[in-house]
């Protein structure tokens, strides 16, 4: 199937834009998620053999991770490769939720791809709006995304998401806003490397402040239409040259233009740096012109493909130009 999803729930009655999985209109408690999002099964290594006679059933270093429900092969993964069950996972979003007072809710949850990949989506404030803009509120979240075949180390990052168009923007890793979040292989240390990057950021109210303060300043600086033209070219890679010319790249520009200046952006935000770095962050995240066609194509993207590079790409343009560290001519 095209849209790659397995199982998957979503909370607070929000449809999913490729309309699948169960949605429920009441928040979930982290045993309910679990069940519902399909997660509740486990994931087991079982070491592999050389079916030939030459080899006489001999075992060689690698194994396949295989879930313990339908004995589906997942993977195949090395003799160091550690599995991260999905309790332990949703076990990082319990921790936020206890620093948080309780107040924190599970958004979204689900597999992907036969259950080789997961992820849950964390609200980490549930009553905390911000905006950003007059009209453009966004509101915490905490992404959690691992794999189960070895394709991608466990992944735990901030994002917010804006609630007029669900854009998805990487939040700052400190006062550059890289965005990246943590990464971790799957390896003997995982559990303890994941301690410690709970606890960070548990602490992590001073970061989205920065991250706030930052986004509000950018809704006020002003730019010129070729300082817009300039971020767009540069973040989104693309050649004046080719653009010149039409074709594939000319009219992905000619995309990015448009919802520059959409009635959303014209009537709300202006011609600023947060309209326009909104503008590439859609691009990557929804436009079919990214290289993506479906919704989950972009999904999968914006959780650890060239989307979430891209979006941290743009946020650092923003913060340095912002800062006059570097400047859109």
């Amino acid at each position: 199937m095209s849209h790659r999803v397995e199982t998957m729930m979503s909370a607070n009655g929000v449809t999913p834009w490729h309309k699948l999985g169960k949605v429920i209109e009441s928040t979930a408690t982290t045993a309910e998620a679990l069940e519902l999002a399909g997660l509740n099964w486990r994931v087991r290594k079982e070491p592999l053999r050389i079916a030939s006679e030459w080899h006489n059933g001999q075992t060689i270093p690698a194994f396949a991770t295989v879930r313990e429900t339908d004995a589906r092969v997942l993977g195949v993964v090395g003799p160091d490769y550690e599995v991260f069950q999905n309790d332990e996972a949703f076990e990082i979003g319990d921790d936020l939720k206890r620093a948080s007072g309780g107040s924190a809710q599970w958004e979204t949850a689900g597999s992907l791809d036969d259950g080789s990949r997961v992820w849950m989506l964390l609200r980490t404030r549930a009553d905390d709006v911000e905006e950003i803009a007059p009209g453009d509120a966004v509101r915490p979240y905490l992404l959690v995304a691992t794999s189960h075949d070895g394709s991608s180390a466990l992944r735990v990052f901030p994002t917010c998401v804006r609630v007029v168009c669900s854009n998805t923007l990487a939040m700052a890793d400190g006062s550059r806003g890289r965005g990246e979040g943590f990464s971790f292989k799957h390896t003997r240390n995982i559990r303890a490397r994941v301690e410690f990057a709970t606890r960070t950021l548990a602490r992590a109210e001073a970061t989205r402040s920065q991250w706030m303060d930052a986004a509000r300043r950018m809704a006020q600086f002003r730019v010129t239409r070729d300082q817009a033209r300039n971020f767009l070219l540069s973040v989104l890679e693309l050649d004046p040259a080719e653009v010149a010319k039409g074709g594939r790249q000319g009219a992905k520009f000619q995309e990015a233009r448009e919802r520059y200046h959409s009635a959303r952006n014209a009537g709300g935000f202006g011609e600023t740096l947060w309209s326009v770095l909104n503008t590439a962050t859609e691009m990557t995240n929804h436009s079919e012109r990214s290289g993506r066609s479906t919704g989950m194509e972009r999904l999968l993207s914006v959780v650890d493909g060239t989307a979430a590079r891209t979006n941290a790409r743009a946020w650092d343009t923003a913060v340095r130009t912002l800062s006059g560290e570097l400047t859109l001519v």
